[in-house]
């Protein structure tokens, strides 16, 4: 795959590590409330994080727009010795898997691409179990051109409650141990917003 400067390659070094240490850490963050569930991973990218996830869960469904992002996901860890994870060419707006399926979806810097992010927000909910999870992130102040808008804790949080009314806040700062807060304050300008929503 070619390293465009948004997307996160583990196996290629034109990036800042600090890009994949933080990402990688919301990953295995999210592990714990991935174990023994059926889990989705919208906007799976290269694969790297839904074959994380894969190593606590049941099964991991990884979808993201790019064939080649998906291709590459499939060749490289859904072929692995018994791998848990399967890669889908799929739109996060268009989600097509049936509703009530998933005890956890994960959406990690997905949000702010989108042009209409409440369709996503909308489909998580659809797709998601009665008391299912959904796990989502997304950066202030980022500066990134990829970016249609990048968001505030409270701009998150707004457009999540429509369709989540129990919701936690976590935070995490670029740092030395990319550590994940739960309602915290943020301690940089350029900090990533989580929520955890509740069906």
């Amino acid at each position: 795959m070619l390293w465009t400067g948004e997307r996160v390659l583990p196996l290629q070094q034109q990036h800042d590590v600090r890009d994949l240490q933080a990402h990688a850490a919301r990953y295995l963050w999210a592990m714990r409330y991935c174990v023994h569930k059926n889990v989705l991973d919208v906007a799976s990218g290269e694969g790297y994080g839904s074959w994380i996830l894969s190593w606590a869960a049941d099964e991991v469904d990884g979808i993201d727009l790019s064939e080649e992002a998906i291709a590459h996901a499939t060749v490289t860890y859904a072929n692995q010795n018994g791998s848990r994870v399967a890669y889908a060419v799929m739109n996060a707006e268009e989600i097509t898997f049936e509703e009530n399926l998933f005890d956890v979806v994960v959406s990690f810097e997905t949000i702010e691409h989108l042009y209409f992010p409440e369709k996503l927000v909308a489909q998580v909910h659809r797709v998601l179990k009665p008391g299912g999870l959904f796990i989502c992130s997304a950066p202030e102040n980022s500066g990134s051109t990829f970016h249609v808008v990048d968001y505030t804790k409270s701009d998150l949080d707004g457009l999540l409650w429509r369709h989540f009314g129990k919701r936690e806040y976590y935070v995490q700062d670029v740092g030395r141990e990319m550590e994940i807060r739960p309602n915290d304050l943020p301690t940089s300008e350029h900090p990533t917003h989580i929520f955890i929503c509740t069906k």
